[in-house]
C-alpha cells in the first residue's frame, strides 16, 4: 500500500503571494514625489512666464505714457522759448528805428551831395570833384545801403516769424503796423503801433502751451 504523506511533506501554502501583487500595484513613494515636483515646476514656471509677460507689457505702456508726457512737455518749452526769444529780438529791432532812420538821413544827403558834385564837375573846365572825395562817398553809400537793407531783412523776418508763433492778436498787431509806413522804410513806423505788437506779444506768451 502506499504510504500516506505526512505534514512535514506537505507543500508549504504561498501565503505571501497577495502582499508581492499588492506590492506590484503600488508605485514607489520616490517616484510619486518626482512626478508632484515635476507638475509644480510645470505651474510655477508658467506662472512666472505670465507674470513676466504682464510685468512686460505694464512696464511698457508706462514707458510710452512717460515718452509722450516728455514730448508733450518739451514741445511747449521749446515753443514758450522760442517765444521769448522772438519778443527780445522785437524789442531790439524796434530800438533800433531811431539809428536806422538816421543811416538813411546819412544816406539820402551822401546821394544829394555825390549828385551835386559831380555834376559841378562835369560843368567846369577842370574837375572839381576829385577821385579820393569821390570814392569816400561811393564807400559811405554802399556801407549805409547795407546797414539799411540788413535791418529791412531783420525786421521782416521777425515780423513773419511772430505772426507764426504768436496768436491772432499779434497777426492784427503786426497788420496794423505795416499799415503804418511805405514801402520798406519801417524805421518810420507808428511807435503806438509798434507798442501794441509787443503788448500782444506778451498776453500771448503761454498761448495754447499752459
Amino acid at each position: 500500500m502506499p504510504e500516506r504523506p505526512t505534514e512535514r511533506d506537505a507543500p508549504t501554502p504561498l501565503a505571501s503571494a497577495p502582499a508581492a501583487k499588492d506590492r506590484e500595484k503600488k508605485p514607489p513613494a520616490d517616484s510619486e514625489s518626482f512626478r508632484d515636483k515635476l507638475i509644480l515646476a510645470i505651474i510655477v514656471a508658467v506662472l512666472s512666464f505670465g507674470g513676466a509677460s504682464a510685468g512686460t507689457l505694464i512696464s511698457g505702456r508706462l514707458e510710452i505714457e512717460k515718452w509722450r508726457r516728455e514730448t508733450k512737455y518739451n514741445s511747449a518749452q521749446a515753443i514758450f522759448n522760442k517765444r521769448i526769444d522772438l519778443i527780445d529780438r522785437t524789442v531790439r529791432i524796434f530800438n533800433k528805428a531811431i539809428a536806422v532812420k538816421a543811416v538813411n538821413t546819412d544816406l539820402q544827403s551822401t546821394l544829394k551831395l555825390a549828385t551835386a558834385r559831380s555834376l559841378e564837375s562835369l560843368g567846369s573846365k577842370k574837375p572839381t570833384y576829385k577821385n579820393a572825395e569821390f570814392r569816400s562817398d561811393m564807400d559811405h553809400i554802399i556801407q549805409s545801403r547795407s546797414q539799411l537793407s540788413d535791418s529791412i531783412a531783420e525786421f521782416s523776418s521777425l515780423t513773419s516769424l511772430d505772426s507764426l508763433f504768436f496768436g491772432p492778436k499779434t497777426v492784427t498787431a503786426i497788420g496794423e503796423l505795416r499799415k503804418s509806413y511805405k514801402e520798406d522804410d519801417w524805421w518810420n513806423a507808428d511807435h503806438t503801433a509798434m507798442q501794441a505788437v509787443l503788448n500782444a506779444m506778451g498776453e500771448e506768451l503761454k498761448l495754447n502751451i499752459e
